[in-house]
């Protein structure tokens, strides 16, 4: 009599700790969606940052410095070439600070993503070892 009760406790151990690893896989599959998610966000977001700085960048060298414009073949909402200044009255000094802030923006942007890569596949890897030993 008592080994049976013994052996239903023993059992009703188990599934409470079965029931506890299911939770907890439950819970982690959550998190890591959660986690992918914001990822895909932020690669999105700073995708379309670097994106719109590096045209910020090529329009202020198409102004400044056209040698260093970058040929593109549609036309922005403004023509540029209906500016009409001297050669002597552009400045390419001036647009330096704001073109290599620009650059500084882009190359923190890109690290940024970088460093969420990085993590994004870390924490997967992780996850996928919780996985595993939950299942052994």
């Amino acid at each position: 009599q008592t080994s049976i009760e013994k052996i239903a406790e023993e059992i009703k151990s188990i599934n409470e700790g079965v029931q506890s690893l299911d939770m907890s896989v439950t819970e982690a599959t959550e998190n890591r969606k959660a986690e992918s998610a914001d990822y895909q966000e932020l690669l999105q977001q700073d995708s379309a940052a670097v994106e719109l700085l590096d045209m910020a960048k090529d329009r202020l060298n198409q102004f400044y410095n056209p040698k260093l414009a970058k040929e593109t073949t549609t036309k922005g909402p403004y023509d540029l070439s209906l500016v009409q200044v001297s050669l002597h009255e552009q400045k390419p000094q001036a647009s330096n600070g704001v073109v290599s802030m620009i650059a500084t923006m882009v190359s923190d942007l890109k690290k940024e993503m970088s460093v969420a890569k990085v993590e994004e596949v870390n924490s997967q890897k992780e996850y996928e070892a919780l996985v595993a030993d939950e299942k052994e």
